[in-house]
């Protein structure tokens, strides 16, 4: 799964503030086909999905419930699940685009409203994990497939499993593999580097390893 810090243009879509009446809710379930809103952990920002008739995917959209500005996180193909942080500041998006081959991103919301917004440096934080993954694997090894696990969020970020199959070449037997990743969100970066078995001893948790 692709993990991405992106901050994008803002627009307004109503003259004045829509009130976020949903209840809040820690993770969510999003598919491109529903209508979906999720709203964070102290009622300050809301995630939307807004179906496009007329098409294959959908976009989804942050809300900033003090103002009713939007902003467009990303486009949804196929579904998501999200992972809000206990104060509502962090996002993470576990995009599923295609069966085994998963996406990760990652959101920080602004401390003021998204209208005053400074931007932040985009990191293309996907890039990073895999990186690690491919270096615990092997790097002469293919990775087939590619599934992530949101564990739960820790006091320097959040902890994930990622497993699947890698084949040594194309049409290589496939093995499996399970790591768990403790990520740090300041700055990004993958912290420690978990066994399976450790990754169930501290968690309880388990890689899914083929979909």
């Amino acid at each position: 799964m692709m993990i991405a810090i992106i901050t994008v243009l803002l627009h307004q879509t109503f003259d004045g503030p829509r009130p976020c009446v949903a209840q809040e809710r820690a993770s969510g379930q999003l598919h491109w086909s529903a209508t979906s809103i999720v709203l964070a952990p102290g009622r300050r920002w809301q995630v939307e999905v807004m179906p496009d008739a007329d098409g294959d995917a959908s976009p989804v959209s942050i809300r900033d419930c003090a103002t009713g500005t939007t902003r467009r996180l990303f486009q949804l193909v196929r579904s998501a699940l999200i992972y809000w942080s206990p104060d509502g500041r962090n996002l993470i998006v576990l995009r599923s685009p295609g069966a085994g081959h998963d996406e990760l991103l990652l959101f920080r919301l602004p401390a003021d409203d998204l209208a005053a917004d400074r931007l932040m440096p985009g990191l293309q934080v996907d890039t990073t994990v895999k990186a690690v993954v491919k270096s615990s694997i092997g790097r002469a090894r293919e990775i087939q497939f590619y599934m992530l696990t949101f564990v739960r969020w820790t006091t320097s970020g959040a902890a994930v499993a990622v497993g699947g199959t890698s084949t040594r070449g194309e049409q290589g037997r496939m093995t499996p593999y399970c790591y768990g990743l403790n990520l740090i969100l300041e700055p990004f970066r993958v912290g420690r580097v978990l066994s399976p078995q450790t990754l169930t001893a501290k968690y309880g948790t388990r890689c899914h390893e083929m979909p």
